[in-house]
């Protein structure tokens, strides 16, 4: 059972668990398991990338995100689909960090969107910096599309407790605008 003053602790389970849905799966980009492996990616990419001090928080997230979109099929052939992507990403990092020009381009300027505009939806960033982790991930998978009763199952919480979750973010999001 997860606790939520504990970090997400992925193994080498949950990713063959996770590759073993996408391989069964037509398409595993529009697989509803894809969100397992992108949750289970992005944790095991950050604490693999902790200790490149010279790489920023946002740059790990585009080797991350860079290596599970360049890399996918050979993740889902992979024996060790874990041992594979941590592998694969240190060396991807350190090859960032020995190009001379590597750099990080300025982010593009942001669209103003008009705050009473019904369609501009749930920004999700600003809820799930102000939610413990476990929650984060409760509220990022039902975002996603998936199941909240699995969803319930896979955080050791009831299907109310999920919906509680989702909820107060929601009214978190509220007190923001």
């Amino acid at each position: 059972m997860l606790s939520s003053d504990r970090p997400f602790l992925s193994n080498a389970r949950a990713w063959q668990l996770a590759q073993a849905h996408l391989v069964a799966s037509e398409d595993p980009w529009r697989s509803p398991h894809f969100a397992e492996l992108y949750v289970i990616a992005v944790a095991d990419g950050q604490r693999a990338l902790a200790r490149f001090r010279r790489i920023d928080a946002s740059r790990r997230a585009d080797l991350i995100h860079d290596l599970l979109v360049r890399s996918l099929d050979a993740i889902l052939r992979a024996r060790s689909p874990r041992a594979f992507f941590v592998t694969s990403l240190t060396h991807l990092a350190i090859q960032w960090l020995r190009r001379g020009d590597a750099r990080v381009l300025p982010e593009p300027a942001r669209e103003v969107v008009d705050e009473r505009d019904a369609a501009q939806g749930l920004d999700l960033s600003r809820v799930l910096e102000r939610l413990s982790p476990r929650d984060a991930r409760i509220v990022l998978a039902v975002a996603m599309g998936e199941d909240r009763l699995e969803v319930a199952r896979a955080h050791g919480v009831s299907r109310d407790n999920v919906d509680q979750i989702v909820s107060r973010a929601r009214t978190r999001l509220g007190e923001d605008r």
